[in-house]
């Protein structure tokens, strides 16, 4: 795969990003936070929707929707992704395939995830073999370089996937362990098989007692039903006899009561027939009280309406006098109602002007708080800064009082680190490399020794005549320079050790140096400053609160005085305000009051003169009239009662004749009802020792139904439990079939564990891989022109390097050598992955974690990188610059990245 275009809008910082890549090496450089890594997430993303962000945040602030467009090659066809996202709406996919020159009409997939598995299937990978074959990350290359043999092994295993058997192998003893404790389940549930079929055995026996038992009771039912019915037929002849019994009881009764009503009736007339004659004497004496009921009503009425009269021209005349003191009382207070209103005014003028200051207090308050919080701030950090200041200077072991100091020790302390480091590792690479030429010059000279042990009259190595002398001689020479070689080899040695030690010495001293927060330090210094000049600000506000404040105390007596006066004017504006509003309420009604004072008194005058007019048709005037009136209306009702009670007197003696007929009627029944009884012969103890029997038999009878009821429930439970017995057994018989293939599984498990070992399939896998491993960085390496001849990797990946000099370990090669070993493994690595395919190749910041000679070697090794059609390198070191076919520089504007062609 190649890829040619890629366009990111809306993505992560990218506002409107577009590249064109070629073939060659293509390094994307820029500062930290630039939005390199953002290029290359983009590519993941357009490929395989990867994203290790949740997907709406990889939209850019602001915005709401992203789309990323990829343009690539595979097998010499151009394909074409788009994927889009907007906020909270479902992701769209879109793959266009390029025909006829074009994309356009050219769609072969849609939707999120059929695009990402089409793209798998086009290139025959998904995203984690993507990761593993072309693309490496971070650190990969250093970790390379520097790792063991056993170190190495485990890498090369987790980038072939090898590591996910180990996982498995680690994980698999829990998934055992499962199955193991479902077939202990199992097992346990089994145990108790016997004792369920002996449970179903004495069920079985139980059932066939109680089904006995339950026709017995049946036979015991029949017979019981039979006395029950022989009673039920003699209680029903007596319970007719009762009803007749009854029946004619109860006419006896209603005779009687009918009897008694007429007698009581006979003498309730003949009384009222003596109260009517009575009453005729007594009406005689009530006529003549009655007839002054009239002329004494229509007095009452003069008198009511005369009280009327007087009462209204009492109120006629109140609401004059109130008038008349209103006007008064406005007269006498206008004046300090217009005093009060005036006051009243400049108040609110003054409050106006109060509202300008209001707060002022509290915002004084708040600076002071400010002013306070900042001083205590000022006070951490300048404490924080005098403590980072003394373990400076107890690490750097010198004095150091202020930071510009610390900022220039610290600038010449890394450089003298920097150039001493550089130096012992120059110093460390000449030794071994004299160690490696030593090594080399002994390795030929124990092959000239061995020559020499063989030789017999001839010269193994110019091919001379040879005496014995001579070869004794030569043989003396070589050991003597073998021994002089070993003992420059154990000085070498000592000294590169030494030289090491001392270089670690100030790996720790750098270490230390980094551990000191110069950057936090001026910017606490900073933030001091900062804090300083916010406390001057707030100063200034606090000095004009205080004038406003020192404004609104003034202001607050003058308006204190104000409200003084105000309030011993209030009654009188009080007084003012409220006879105002009666005035404007009644005050048009004065001269309507006045002519209602003429007109009541006139209608009064009238009154008085009828009231004389029918007092004088009585011969005497009662003092209460009312009362006499009570007094006479009683008589008239009394009289009224006493003409409606003479009014019925003839139907009362008819109704008498009638009560006396009927009282011969009832008494005659009652002789014919009570022969009717005596010829019954209804016995009522012999009829309730029948209805007692007959219920002892039926509670006897529904006794012996409820004991066949219980039977017959105990037989079902007995029924159920047996069935469940059995289904319980049939459930143990499939326990055992499944504990069998539990076993079985169990058994698999182990033995797939086993397979999985490190030292199983793991090791094969490694084993399988490592020949192409080690042909392809082999062709590699060769293409950076190294002066070797061969490089072998073996089982355990221990590497060694064939050359003019020699074998040498990967452990005794000079620092560019190594890099560019560690970058052919990886590439090899990665085409093995690829099944030999690798076209591309993406680098994320590879000179991480290596020191500034190994950038440099890195650079040259890059330059020579041939063999691969496209590589992709993001990096922020601009040495990689050098190495580049197409440069692309990523920058920050303005909160958004842009890319600008080199």
């Amino acid at each position: 795969m190649i890829i040619k275009y890629i366009k990111l809008k809306n993505f992560r910082s990218h506002k409107n990003t577009e590249l064109n890549f070629d073939t060659g090496i293509s390094v994307l450089v820029g500062e930290n936070g630039a939005g390199k890594t953002s290029i290359l997430e983009a590519i993941s993303f357009a490929l395989f929707k990867q994203h290790v962000a949740r997907i709406d945040d990889l939209i850019k602030r602001e915005t709401h929707e992203l789309e990323v467009e990829l343009i690539f090659e595979h097998n010499g066809v151009e394909y074409k992704v788009i994927r889009k996202k907007r906020e909270n709406f479902a992701p769209e996919s879109r793959l266009f395939k390029k025909n006829n020159g074009t994309f356009l009409g050219n769609m072969i997939q849609e939707g999120d995830r059929a695009v990402t598995e089409e793209i798998k299937k086009i290139l025959q990978t998904d995203d984690k073999l993507f990761l593993h074959a072309m693309y490496i990350r971070q650190g990969e290359i250093a970790r390379l370089l520097d790792a063991t043999a056993s170190e190495r092994k485990n890498i090369v295993g987790r980038l072939l996937g090898i590591d996910a058997l180990q996982k498995a192998w680690a994980k698999m003893p829990e998934v055992i362990k499962d199955f193991e404790s479902r077939r202990d389940v199992i097992e346990g549930e089994l145990a108790g098989r016997g004792e369920l079929e002996t449970d179903l055995q004495n069920n079985n026996k139980d059932l066939e007692a109680k089904e006995k038992d339950k026709i017995k009771k049946q036979e015991e039912i029949s017979l019981q039903e039979e006395a029950v019915e022989e009673l039920k037929k003699r209680k029903k002849e007596y319970d007719e006899k009762r009803e007749k019994f009854l029946k004619i009881s109860s006419d006896v009764d209603n005779q009687e009561k009918g009897l008694k009503e007429k007698n009581s009736r006979e003498s309730t007339l003949s009384s009222n027939l003596k109260d009517i004659a009575r009453a005729e004497e007594e009406i005689k004496d009530l006529k003549p009280k009655i007839e002054r009921i009239p002329l004494l009503e229509k007095l009452q009425q003069l008198k009511t309406k005369n009280e009327f009269l007087v009462q209204r021209l009492d109120g006629v005349r109140k609401d004059l006098k109130q008038i008349t003191e209103s006007e008064k009382t406005l007269r006498e207070t206008q004046a300090n109602y217009n005093k009060y209103c005036q006051i009243k005014v400049e108040i609110e003028e003054i409050t106006r002007r109060r509202d300008k200051y209001a707060g002022s207090d509290r915002e004084l308050k708040q600076v002071e708080s400010n002013i306070h919080r900042f001083q205590e701030n000022i006070k951490k950090l300048t404490d924080e800064i005098s403590q980072a200041l003394q373990n400076a200077s107890s690490i750097l072991g010198c004095r150091i009082d202020s930071i510009e100091k610390l900022r220039e020790i610290l600038t010449w302390k890394n450089v003298n680190l920097e150039e001493t480091s550089d130096r012992r590792e120059k110093e460390i690479r000449e030794l071994r490399d004299k160690i490696s030429g030593l090594n080399v010059r002994n390795w030929e000279l124990k092959k000239a020794i061995t020559g020499l042990d063989q030789a017999r009259g001839k010269c193994p190595i110019c091919g001379a005549s040879l005496t014995e002398g001579h070869r004794t001689r030569l043989l003396d020479e070589y050991n003597t320079q073998k021994t002089s070689n070993d003992q420059k080899i154990q000085q070498l040695g000592l000294a590169a050790e030494d030289i090491e030690l001392k270089r670690k010495g100030l790996s720790d001293m750098e270490k230390s140096i980094n551990t000191i927060p110069i950057d936090l330090l001026e910017s606490n210094s900073r933030t001091i400053q900062e804090r300083r000049t916010e406390i001057k600000e707030q100063t200034i506000e606090k000095e004009q609160f205080q004038g406003e404040i020192k404004k609104l105390n003034e202001i607050n007596s003058i308006l204190s005085e104000k409200e003084k006066l105000m309030k011993e004017l209030e009654a009188d504006y009080e007084k003012y305000r409220s006879a105002q509003d009666f005035l404007g309420k009644y005050g048009k009604n004065k001269p309507g009051l006045e002519t209602s004072l003429r007109s009541e008194t006139e209608k009064l005058i009238k009154n008085r003169g009828e009231y004389q007019g029918y007092a004088s048709k009585l011969e005497t005037i009662p003092e209460d009239i009312g009362k006499e009136l009570d007094i006479l209306r009683r008589c008239k009702t009394r009289y009224d009662e006493l003409s409606g009670v003479i009014a019925g007197k003839e139907s009362l003696k008819s109704e008498l004749d009638e009560a006396r007929a009927r009282i011969s009627e009832h008494q005659e029944k009652i002789r014919r009802l009570s022969r009717e009884i005596d010829v019954l012969q209804y016995n009522k103890e012999e009829h309730e020792t029948i209805k007692k029997s007959r219920e002892i038999d039926q509670e006897k009878l529904h006794d012996l139904k409820n004991m066949k009821g219980k039977l017959e429930v105990e037989i079902e439970g007995t029924i159920g439990d047996i069935r469940k017995l059995k289904q319980n057994l049939e459930k143990l018989t499939l326990k055992e079939k499944e504990l069998k293939k539990l076993e079985n599984f169990i058994s698999f498990l182990s033995q797939l564990r086993e397979l999985f070992d490190k030292d199983n399939l793991q090791k094969k896998l490694r084993i399988r891989a490592r020949p192409a491993i080690e042909r392809f960085t082999r062709e590699i390496f060769s293409g950076f022109d190294m002066g070797y001849s061969n490089i072998t990797i073996d089982d355990d990946y221990n590497i060694m390097m064939y050359g003019m000099d020699g074998s040498k370990s990967i452990d005794m090669i000079s620092g560019g050598e190594k890099i560019a070993v560690a970058l052919a493994l990886r590439l090899g690595i990665a085409r093995v992955l690829s099944r030999g395919k690798s076209e591309l190749m993406i680098l994320d910041e590879p000179t991480i974690h290596l020191d500034s000679y190994r950038r440099q070697e890195l650079v040259q090794i890059f330059r020579k990188l041939t063999m691969l059609p496209q590589v992709i390198l993001v990096t922020h070191d601009q040495e990689l610059e050098g190495a580049a076919d197409q440069l692309f520089k990523i920058e920050r504007k303005d909160g958004s990245s842009i890319c600008v062609v080199a």
